[in-house]
């Protein structure tokens, strides 16, 4: 697993996220050293954002030339298997074809419609992301208070177009994991 600080600029966030350039260097070097080790990378910022029914704006997602590198390192690393993301606060399942094997995954926000969160189990045969509504009455009318946002519009942009933007189970051989190797220190 990799965290990635996807706005590592001073900035409001009305702008496209950004690696450094310490950090994007550290991450090809990471995803060239370890290509086959099955590997999720996690990032506020979706490296794409498509078929949206509002305006898409380069702040949606990491900066274009950023991400374009990016989607081409995964493409060479075969044990890349997901990038997941929020920021857009929608669920939405994207699969680049520059890098087929990698699924690009939105995950909605929490603090308004559809109201709820999404987990994420792995298994040696694959791994399962499954979204889960919110269950309290509370928190089930702050949800259908905030659906109304953007003239209504929100509930088909946020909770996903299809099922599988927030349900999905991929069958892929992860019994490939292995521990991180620490050095060893002599006494």
């Amino acid at each position: 697993m990799i965290g990635l600080d996807t706005y590592d600029k001073p900035g409001g966030g009305g702008d496209a996220g950004a690696l450094s350039t310490d950090q994007l260097a550290w991450f090809r070097q990471q995803l060239a050293k370890e290509r086959d080790q099955p590997t999720i990378v996690f990032g506020h910022h979706p490296l794409v954002v498509q078929n949206s029914a509002f305006p898409i704006s380069p702040s949606n997602s990491l900066d274009a030339a950023q991400a374009s590198t990016i989607l081409q390192d995964y493409a060479r690393t075969p044990g890349l298997f997901l990038h997941h993301a929020g920021h857009t606060h929608r669920n939405k399942r994207t699969i680049s074809p520059v890098a087929p094997r990698v699924t690009l995954q939105e995950i909605a926000a929490g603090k308004e419609y559809p109201g709820g969160f999404s987990l994420l189990r792995l298994y040696t045969g694959g791994y399962a992301l499954n979204f889960y509504k919110t269950r309290s009455e509370l928190a089930r009318r702050w949800s259908e208070r905030s659906r109304q946002e953007i003239l209504g519009y929100w509930p088909q942009f946020a909770l996903g177009s299809s099922v599988s933007d927030r349900n999905l189970v991929v069958r892929r051989d992860l019994s490939g994991l292995h521990p991180v190797h620490k050095p060893h220190h002599h006494h």
